[in-house]
């Protein structure tokens, strides 16, 4: 995913910094991410239970594709060090 994690402060709020994604970028990547919209259908909040979601699968994938690669890694040693 092309996200791109902005920082910003709520007028009512302006000594507390937030985190977090523009909802029109959300929605460009991924449509179904958008939580409300308005009258052009344009996201204007995110779901962020549905992006924790997919973020999580992802680390899993990663996770995983790490541990493989570790076990390669080990193994292409292992070897190496034979053939020394």
């Amino acid at each position: 995913m092309k996200l791109n994690p902005v920082s910003f402060r709520y007028s009512d709020f302006p000594d507390r910094v937030r985190w977090g994604f523009i909802a029109d970028e959300v929605q460009s990547v991924s449509p179904q991410l958008g939580d409300a919209y308005d009258k052009e259908k344009n996201a204007r909040s995110i779901d962020i239970a549905a992006l924790i979601s997919i973020n999580t699968k992802a680390i899993q994938e990663l996770n995983l594709k790490l541990e493989k690669q570790n076990k390669e890694i080990k193994k292409l040693k292992a070897e190496i060090k034979k053939l020394k």
